[in-house]
């Protein structure tokens, strides 16, 4: 599993924060794939831009860490 964080810096209300997750990294670069051809996504980049609302992001990766791994 690989988790997706990004934080944006918002203008006027300062952060949001996003997290999702996906199976692998495979399945995040088929899903940034897909997402570009979405109409839903396209018109939300487009106001993004035109509002300027967002002023930065940044994309960090995690994956999980569990205490009983060897």
């Amino acid at each position: 599993m690989i988790t997706c964080y990004l934080r944006y810096t918002i203008d006027p209300n300062n952060i949001a924060v996003h997290l999702f997750s996906f199976p692998s990294l495979a399945e995040y670069e088929r899903y940034r794939t897909a997402v570009r051809e979405d109409e839903v996504a396209k018109a939300a980049w487009r106001l993004a831009e035109e509002t300027r609302c967002i002023l930065s992001f940044e994309r960090s990766f995690m994956r999980p860490v569990f205490a009983n791994e060897p």
